[in-house]
């Protein structure tokens, strides 16, 4: 199983399964607890849909960089899953699959995949076992002021992310 939803919780952001051992320990699994769906059916009658609903929520999802999960049955409403989905600003969107969401966030966000060690002030040293296209690393300093550097990693590859300069270098 790669992924799943925690129907009885609420959230924006993909995660790891937190399992209870029987030793009273959690321990988060590879497997993937992707935000709760929206359905844009309500019903099977054509009107039967919540376009608007979900378009009213869709900034609350953007502001924090949420995964978005709509959901239609694919065999009714697609007129209007279609025109929903043209409705939603497409910069910064990604179409992908629950499936592809799994493994973007288990690539990227776990350490079982991705480890960041500091190199010195401004450098850090990023490896990946998986490989990660346009990861962004950010960094909150001392002063509050932020910044972000984007890498690509091949499978089994590391590069070095230098907030002293614009940008930055693969090793």
């Amino acid at each position: 199983m790669t992924y799943t939803e925690m129907l009885g919780t609420s959230h924006l952001h993909p995660h790891r399964f937190p399992a209870l051992r029987p030793d009273g320990e959690v321990e988060p699994l590879r497997l993937i607890c992707l935000p709760n769906h929206i359905s844009i059916d309500t019903g099977m009658a054509r009107t039967a849909v919540r376009s608007q609903y979900i378009i009213d929520n869709y900034p609350d999802f953007r502001k924090v960089g949420g995964a978005l999960q709509i959901m239609n049955h694919p065999d009714i409403h697609i007129d209007d899953l279609e025109s929903l989905v043209g409705r939603i600003p497409s910069d910064r969107r990604a179409d992908w699959t629950a499936s592809e969401i799994a493994d973007w966030w288990r690539s990227s966000h776990s350490a079982d995949s991705i480890t960041v060690q500091r190199v010195d002030t401004d450098r850090y040293r990023v490896r990946s076992l998986e490989g990660v296209k346009d990861l962004v690393l950010e960094i909150l300093r001392a002063d509050g002021s932020e910044a972000r550097r984007t890498v690509t990693i091949g499978a089994g590859g590391e590069a070095i992310a230098d907030f002293g300069e614009p940008g930055s270098k693969p090793i």
